[in-house]
């Protein structure tokens, strides 16, 4: 059966044009620049809809117990401890029972680190270690089942990608990032959380 998914600040629906099949989606974000493009990234089973997550709208709009996925990339991480208490009973509300929420976590180590560079410092992150992050996902009534490692040698596939952007190799910079990614590390940049409701 195909799922019901919402994805939560969608952007120009890089995430969500990835996600098939869906019986029903539904991509929302504050900004009308990001929902224009989304509309043009996205298939008809897709209802596109711009909305501030913290009004009153939100999630009165949806059903409850009635999204089978939640997607939320680049948004969560974003916000402060009392705003992500705020907003993860409302994700619970409408999500099914056993549905899912799907979302990235910043590694606190490395994140670190790349600040020493001068690399995300002019924006909020939440950093976690893995304890952290699956001790708050309890409090707020989930279960994390797999933290799954992306960009996982951040330093060196920064590198090469810095030195072959924009020049003639970089395709050859895309190719040694992405063969780089499947060799095992112990402290990638962020996960991939998949969490289940329950």
């Amino acid at each position: 059966e195909k799922p019901v998914v919402l994805d939560l600040a969608c952007g120009p629906g890089r995430i969500a044009k990835d996600i098939y099949p869906v019986h029903r989606g539904y991509a929302l974000d504050a900004s009308a620049d990001m929902l224009t493009q989304a509309r043009h990234a996205l298939s008809r089973e897709w209802k596109i809809k711009q909305i501030d997550v913290f009004s009153s709208r939100f999630p009165i709009m949806l059903k409850p117990k009635s999204i089978d996925v939640i997607t939320s990339f680049r948004f969560i991480r974003h916000l402060r401890a009392k705003e992500r208490e705020e907003l993860y009973p409302k994700l619970r509300r409408i999500l099914k029972p056993q549905g899912y929420l799907i979302l990235d976590v910043l590694n606190s180590h490395t994140t670190r680190l790349l600040r020493l560079f001068g690399k995300h410092r002019n924006v909020y992150d939440e950093l976690y270690d893995t304890a952290k992050f699956v001790q708050e996902m309890k409090r707020a009534g989930f279960t994390v089942l797999s933290l799954s490692p992306a960009v996982k040698h951040v330093f060196l596939q920064g590198a090469i990608s810095k030195m072959t952007e924009n020049t003639r190799l970089h395709g050859l910079g895309l190719f040694f990032v992405k063969f780089i990614e499947n060799l095992p590390g112990s402290q990638p940049w962020e996960w991939v959380a998949v969490c289940r409701k329950g």
